[in-house]
């Protein structure tokens, strides 16, 4: 999981594949090269790892087979190797191991984690001490998050949701046959009732620009009149919705627009949710581009804060399966990020001629 978050962002890396046992450098290598390593690894963990269920105690939410294919399937996307995920996708949804759950926020609450929908979620508990997520000393156990405390509307309020995405959700008001329910699963507005319903957001207790709406995703405020630095609610990396708009992707591309249909449409009819089926009146589905961009909304709404969009965004650029470029002022030198000087100073065996295109 590493080497992908590292090289979906800066391509090759110098990577490690045992202990440092030396400060000699270490060069950097091929993208191709790490997703071999990457794949090789998978396999294995595939062949090792049990299924989901068989973990009980304090064994659950150990990373499990379903999680390991999963992520095989996510590094597949993102070289546009549909064909090649397409049997990682399947063998989750014929395992038997997951369901959507009824409830879209039982998947960012702390008394639903671990649940049918989850394929892999780091775990977090306020159990075994208090010491706060800052815990640099090591003075006290600490095995909390505090995103509740950096993203909550009553908090720091240090990330917003965009207003691009705030209005990707299909409303009436825009042409659509029904309010999208899952705005109000993902986000917090002025008036809204939090605390188990005994407080009210207000002009007066919501830091910063009362206009845009707070995240609601992982924040305690549900149950607690106030967030703080420690939060034990689970992060979840991988969930089974994000495993059937993944299948709806490939069947898309190896198959065409009626068999996505079944895995999207799985996603739109949670019981809390219920939006009619595609094809819509705003999103028809006729033909693969138009199921390309209801994918797209698909995933940009169901998954909305959960650290997905941003190589979504990054793949589907590389496929120039984007109707429209998002980021204002894009350069095409942003499809890598900068290696940080520090690190080609620190390694030896990297120098300057190893920075990414354009920096």
């Amino acid at each position: 999981m590493a080497n992908f978050e590292l090289v979906s962002l800066w391509g090759g890396i110098p990577m490690m594949t045992t202990s440092a046992s030396s400060p000699n450098g270490i060069p950097r290598v091929t993208e191709d090269q790490v997703y071999a390593s990457i794949f090789s690894d998978l396999s294995e963990a595939i062949s090792r790892l049990p299924l989901k269920n068989t973990y009980t105690g304090t064994d659950v939410g150990r990373a499990s087979k379903g999680a390991a294919q999963a992520l095989a399937a996510k590094a597949h996307l993102f070289r546009g190797e549909f064909a090649q995920a397409k049997p990682f996708l399947l063998e989750i949804v014929s395992s038997g191991q997951y369901s959507l759950v009824d409830r879209y926020l039982d998947n960012f609450e702390e008394e639903n984690e671990n649940n049918e929908e989850s394929v892999w979620e780091i775990q977090f508990s306020e159990a075994f001490g208090d010491a706060g997520a800052w815990n640099g000393d090591g003075n006290g156990i600490a095995e909390v998050t505090f995103r509740g405390q950096e993203y909550g509307p009553t908090a720091w309020r240090n990330v917003l949701p965009s207003l691009p995405l705030f209005n990707e959700y299909e409303k009436v008001a825009n042409g659509a046959a029904k309010d999208d329910p899952r705005v109000s699963y993902n986000f917090f507005r002025i008036g809204d009732t939090y605390n188990g319903g005994q407080n009210v957001l207000s002009a007066e207790n919501v830091q910063g620009n009362i206009e845009r709406p707070s995240w609601r995703k992982y924040q305690m405020i549900y149950k607690r009149p106030s967030e703080d630095v420690r939060s034990g609610i689970n992060f979840r990396v991988i969930r089974y919705a994000d495993v059937l708009l993944m299948m709806a992707e490939v069947e898309n591309e190896v198959s065409g627009p009626s068999a996505a249909l079944p895995y999207i449409n799985q996603v739109r009819a949670r019981t809390d949710v219920q939006m009619p089926p595609y094809p819509t009146a705003q999103y028809p589905t006729s033909n693969q581009a138009e199921m390309r961009t209801a994918i797209q909304h698909e995933r940009r709404v169901e998954l909305a804060g959960e650290q997905i969009r941003n190589r979504d965004i990054r793949r589907w650029r590389k496929l120039g399966s984007l109707p429209n470029e998002p980021i204002p002022n894009w350069n095409q030198r942003y499809s890598l990020l900068p290696i940080p000087f520090e690190e080609i100073d620190n390694n030896s065996a990297l120098t300057n001629s190893d920075q990414n295109p354009g920096y």
